[in-house]
């Protein structure tokens, strides 16, 4: 929650990562690995990742897995 102010609202500093990273503004202000630029170009591409590395996850964290599912019951 380091980013967080909440569970839903993310910090003045988040914000102006996300701003800068859009609008390609102060970019070495903005951590490496914050985000990519969504284009048709790698959209699958990142969306099979996505749901690797959800997959991976959930296979490394099964008590996680269970706990969210028995929420859902």
């Amino acid at each position: 929650m380091e980013y967080f102010l909440d569970g839903t609202h993310y910090s003045k500093q988040v914000g102006d990562w996300v701003l800068n990273r859009v609008l390609s503004y102060q970019e070495t202000s903005v951590p490496g690995d914050f985000g990519i630029p969504i284009v048709p170009k790698n959209i699958e591409s990142h969306l099979d990742k996505i749901n690797s590395e959800r997959e991976l996850w959930s296979k490394q964290h099964p008590d996680e897995v269970r706990f969210v599912r028995d929420l859902i019951k």
